[in-house]
């Protein structure tokens, strides 16, 4: 509606058209704020699923330390475990005792097992 049409309606219709462009407003401003809420709400997903994955990334940061420090930890355990062997090999020859004899004697202890 142009100036001119707007002139030739009556103050009844006037205020018709005010109440009409009023609600009008009103729910475009509902439908603003429910914009608006929606934008605020997947800023903060945005920002959540940032500190997500850089959470995850530090995790798997503390899981690679650990699995390093574990192996490390059964590497030792092997070593010494060998080294033990050796040496209780080492002191059945020097005592003049059969290795293998006592390992196989002494097999349903738990500690002696050769399959290891």
């Amino acid at each position: 509606m142009n100036e001119k049409d707007l002139r030739k309606l009556s103050r009844e219709e006037l205020l018709k058209l005010l109440l009409i462009q009023t609600k009008e407003v009103e729910r475009l401003q509902r439908e603003l704020e429910h914009a608006q809420a929606e934008l605020a709400d997947r800023r903060v997903r945005i920002n959540n699923f940032g500190n997500l994955a850089e959470a995850v990334m530090e995790i798997n940061g503390v899981m690679s330390a650990a699995q390093s420090a574990a192996n490390q930890y059964l590497e030792s355990i092997m070593a010494m475990e060998e080294e033990t062997r050796m040496r209780c090999a080492q002191m059945l020859q020097a005592a003049g005792g059969d290795y293998h004899k006592f390992f196989i004697d002494h097999k349903g202890m738990g500690a002696f097992d050769e399959s290891k």
